[in-house]
C-alpha cells in the first residue's frame, strides 16, 4: 500500500514541477482525514450467541478506525479534466493485521477491502465540442436522488462507485437531461467456477435516464427518473440468492442463520445485485418546495419491479424457484428553519411481504436495491438505517426502508455555544412483512418448540415487531474545517416473541469522530 500511495504522489508532484506552458494542466489536492472511536452493544438486537445478523466483528466491542481519503484533480480547461480519489485505506481498525505481503501492493478497484488502497473514483470528464453536453467516463459515483434522506441517498442505490459513461445536458434554466450507462459487474461462469469471461452474457448493466427541474419563481426542485437494470443470461449472483429457512432445523451462530427468508440476501454488503434479479425497471420522482422561506417540504415516490431473480423454495430443478419484485417506497419530510435550529418531522412506508405473494407464487414486495444508503435526513444521525455507514462507525442494520414503515421528529443544528451545535431526533419503525409468513410455515412444519422457531432479525421485520430509536449527536468546529462529533445511539427493540426462538434486545452505539478536511 505504502509503494503504490508513494508512487502515485511521486507522479503527481513530477506532473506538476515539469509543466511546459501557461496552458499546461493545473493540479488540484484535496483531502479528509476521519479518526472515530466506537463503543456498541447488542447493535444487531439479537442476543449475543443466539443467533441475529453479522454486524462486525461482534455483538458488542470498542473499536477505533481511521480513513485518509486524498483527491487530485488534472484541469486543463473548464471543458476537459480528469480526477482521482483514492482511501488509503479504506478502513483501517486499531489492532488489526495488514494484509498479507502477497496483497501489500493492491490497488483494490471498487472494493471496500480493510487495510488496502480503495479506488474510490477515477474518471475523465470533457464537454462535447459546440454543446453544452458534459461527459464523464471511468469508475465515478452518480447516486440516485432522495429528497427526504438528503445527500442524494436513495432507496435504489448510493455511496457505490460504478464504472460507466455518463452525461448532463442542460436544455434550459429550469431542465437539464441525465442519461448514463453503468456496469455493475460481473458474474463468474458457475458451471467452471472459475472468472474467466470469455463469452457474452456474463455481465449486469444499468442504463438510467433523469430530469433534474428547477422551478426557481415557484420555490420548487423535481427530478423525475427511470432505470433499467439486465444481467445477461449466465450471470449468476449466488450470495444475492434467497433462501427459505427450513423449519426446525438449528439455527447456527456464524451468520449463516435459516431465516424464513434470509435476510443477508436482501442487504448483503458484498454483493452487487441484491435480489434485483435478472431485469428490474425502477420509476420515481423527487420533490422540495419551499412555500415560506423558513420551511421546506420533502417527498419522494419510488416503484420497482423485476423478474427472473432465483431463491431457494424447495424446488431443485433449474437451481431453485422464480423470484419476482413488485414494490414501493414512500417517504416525505417537513422542516422549518428557525434561529434555534431546524424542527423536522418525517415518514416513511416500503412495501412489504405477503404470504401469498411470497411464499405460494414467488413474489417479494421488498424493494429492489443495488446500494442502498438511507436515513432521516441531513444532520440527523441513525444506527438502524445506513444513512451514515459510510463513516467509521459500526455499520448500520438497515440499507433501506424496504419492509418497513416508521415516523419521527428531530431537532438540527441547536446552537450551545461559539461553534458548537446538537441535533436529536426520536423515530418509530415497524415491519410490515405479513406476521402469516412465520405463523403458517410453523404450522406446516409442526414447530411448536420455541427451539424450532426462526431468530429475529431486524432487517426482515414483521409486522408485530418494531423499534424506537434514539439519537444525539454535536458537532465542535476546533479549527477551520477541523471538527470533533459525538454521537449516541439507542435502539428499543419491541419483538413479537411468539415468531422467534430467541427473542431480540435493545442497542447502543456511541461514538467521537475527529475529522479534518484540508
Amino acid at each position: 500500500m505504502r509503494r503504490i500511495l508513494g508512487y502515485t504522489l511521486a507522479m503527481a508532484l513530477f506532473l506538476g514541477v515539469h509543466t511546459q506552458k501557461a496552458e499546461a494542466v493545473e493540479f488540484k489536492f484535496a483531502g479528509t482525514f476521519i479518526n472515530v472511536f466506537s463503543g456498541y452493544d447488542a447493535l444487531n438486537l439479537a442476543k449475543s450467541g443466539e443467533g441475529g445478523i453479522e454486524n462486525g466483528n461482534s455483538n458488542s466491542g470498542f473499536d477505533v478506525t481511521q480513513r485518509l481519503q486524498l483527491r487530485m484533480d488534472a484541469i486543463m480547461s473548464e471543458a476537459l479534466s480528469a480526477t482521482l480519489v483514492i482511501r488509503a485505506p479504506n478502513r483501517s481498525t486499531w489492532g488489526n493485521s495488514p494484509v498479507s505481503s502477497n496483497n501489500a501492493n493492491n490497488l483494490v478497484v471498487g472494493s471496500s477491502n480493510d487495510n488496502q488502497i480503495y479506488l474510490v473514483q477515477s474518471y475523465l470528464q470533457w464537454i462535447i465540442p459546440g454543446t453544452d453536453t458534459r461527459v464523464r467516463m471511468g469508475q465515478h459515483r452518480e447516486d440516485f436522488p432522495g429528497m427526504m434522506a438528503g445527500s442524494n441517498n436513495s432507496a435504489i442505490m448510493t455511496e457505490s462507485p460504478a464504472a460507466g459513461i455518463y452525461t448532463y445536458t442542460p436544455v434550459n434554466d429550469t431542465l437539464g437531461v441525465n442519461l448514463s450507462w453503468r456496469r455493475l459487474g460481473t458474474g463468474k461462469n458457475a458451471s467452471n467456477n472459475n472468472d474467466t469471461f470469455t463469452s457474452t452474457g456474463y455481465y449486469a448493466d444499468m442504463f438510467s435516464l433523469m430530469l433534474p427541474m428547477n422551478f426557481s419563481d415557484a420555490g420548487m426542485k423535481a427530478n423525475l427518473y427511470g432505470a433499467y437494470a439486465i444481467a445477461g443470461e449466465n450471470f449468476e449472483s449466488t450470495v444475492g440468492r434467497t433462501t427459505i429457512g427450513e423449519i426446525g432445523e438449528s439455527s447456527s451462530a456464524n451468520g449463516d442463520f435459516t431465516y424464513i427468508v434470509n435476510s443477508k440476501a436482501f442487504n448483503t454488503t458484498n454483493t452487487i445485485l441484491r435480489l434485483m434479479g435478472k431485469n428490474t425497471v425502477w420509476v420515481g420522482l423527487n420533490l422540495q418546495y419551499n412555500p415560506l422561506p423558513p420551511m421546506t417540504i420533502y417527498a419522494d415516490v419510488l416503484y420497482g419491479n423485476g423478474g427472473g431473480g432465483k431463491w431457494d423454495n424447495g424446488d431443485t430443478s433449474n437451481g431453485g424457484g422464480q423470484l419476482d419484485f413488485d414494490a414501493w417506497v414512500f417517504d416525505g419530510a417537513l422542516a422549518y428553519r428557525t434561529d434555534f435550529g431546524t424542527p423536522r418531522l418525517f415518514g416513511w412506508y416500503g412495501t412489504g411481504d405477503s404470504y401469498n405473494d411470497l411464499i405460494e407464487k414467488g413474489r417479494s414486495g421488498i424493494m429492489p436495491s443495488i446500494g442502498s444508503g438511507w436515513g432521516y435526513g441531513d444532520g440527523l444521525d441513525t444506527a438502524f438505517f445506513s444513512k451514515h455507514q459510510h463513516t467509521l462507525a459500526p455499520r448500520s442494520l438497515v440499507l433501506s426502508p424496504a419492509g418497513t414503515w416508521g415516523i419521527g421528529l428531530g431537532m438540527i443544528g441547536i446552537p450551545l455555544a461559539e461553534k458548537l451545535t446538537l441535533s436529536g431526533a426520536v423515530a418509530y419503525v415497524q415491519g410490515t412483512n405479513e406476521r402469516s409468513i412465520w405463523t403458517k410455515q410453523y404450522e406446516a412444519a409442526g414447530a411448536t418448540d420455541s427451539l424450532d422457531k426462526l431468530h429475529f432479525n431486524p432487517r426482515y421485520m414483521s409486522s408485530s415487531d418494531s423499534m424506537t430509536e434514539l439519537s444525539l449527536s454535536t458537532r465542535y468546529e476546533i479549527y477551520r474545517n477541523f471538527t470533533v462529533g459525538t454521537g449516541v445511539n439507542y435502539l428499543i427493540a419491541n419483538v413479537d416473541n411468539d415468531l422467534y426462538a430467541y427473542d431480540g434486545e435493545n442497542g447502543f452505539r456511541g461514538t467521537v469522530s475527529f475529522q479534518w478536511d484540508f
